[in-house]
């Protein structure tokens, strides 16, 4: 099957952010709306923000390919958070707790010392001083910040539940761990040795104990993307990657996505 793209936000979309003059989205997660979740704004639920955005914003859609519309007010505004120096909020990755009826989102932002300087990968590159903290919600339309406000791990965290616990995998292959998918977390093994690794996407199938892991790499021009399956059977701080894909062939070229052929900028 020739992969295709479908836009389902630009800049011509109502109420889309434009934060520093620009159309940057970065790391939207795209959901089932449950059935219980309040005044459902439709079948489907994309959390999203500006790459360097003041909130992190909600569209809904009735098919995954649109038409999408956003959903206001924003559910998390930084000036909520503890994100400091550079304040930004972004990259939020939102799961349903049926059992609980709740929303659990994870998003980063550059957070002062005293909320992430225990991490080890603390002013380490390439995450620095921009970590991942924790929120949660009853009716997926406002979020608050889980207490005590700490820092969990590099930013651009997506997690899964496989067994008993939670996992995930951040900035630049980090895996984590924790009981409740709110506290405790623990550092497991760096999956690749290298820096570059920056947006993934993970999809856990239990029946197998096999973790699909997609990923980009920065700098790359035009960018990539990459896969590879991870056997979980094994205790978790023995976790490695399988072989990685060849790249997957590039998206076909549209007239609306120019920038898939365009070098990258200085500075990005």
């Amino acid at each position: 099957m020739t992969p295709t793209r479908v836009c389902v936000l630009d800049a011509d979309t109502p109420g889309i952010p434009r934060d520093h003059g620009r159309l940057n989205l970065n790391g939207p997660s795209v959901l089932a709306a449950p059935e219980w979740m309040p005044d459902r704004p439709g079948r489907y639920l994309m959390y999203f923000a500006h790459h360097v955005g003041q909130s992190i914003r909600l569209a809904a859609a009735d098919e995954p390919t649109g038409p999408w519309r956003t959903v206001e007010p924003d559910v998390l505004n930084v000036g909520d958070t503890p994100s400091d120096r550079q304040p930004h909020i972004a990259s939020p990755d939102v799961h349903a707790d049926h059992q609980r009826q709740r929303f659990v989102m994870y998003f980063h932002g550059m957070v002062p010392e005293s909320v992430g300087g225990h991490l080890p990968c603390w002013n380490v590159y390439p995450s620095l001083n921009q970590k991942t903290t924790v929120a949660t919600s009853g009716t997926g339309r406002h979020f608050a910040l889980v207490e005590p406000v700490v820092g969990v791990s590099p930013s651009y965290l997506r997690m899964f539940h496989a067994g008993d616990a939670w996992y995930g995998v951040a900035m630049p292959s980090q895996v984590v761990r924790s009981a409740d998918g709110l506290s405790g977390f623990e550092y497991g093994p760096m999956l690749f040795d290298d820096d570059e690794i920056r947006h993934s996407c993970v999809s856990y199938r239990p029946e197998h104990q096999e973790l699909e892991l997609l990923f980009t790499r920065c700098y790359e021009a035009p960018e990539r993307i990459y896969r590879t399956v991870i056997d979980t059977s094994p205790d978790w701080h023995d976790w490695k990657p399988g072989p990685v894909g060849a790249p997957r062939p590039n998206w076909q070229h549209n007239a609306r996505y120019p920038c898939t052929e365009l070098p990258i900028l200085d500075g990005m």
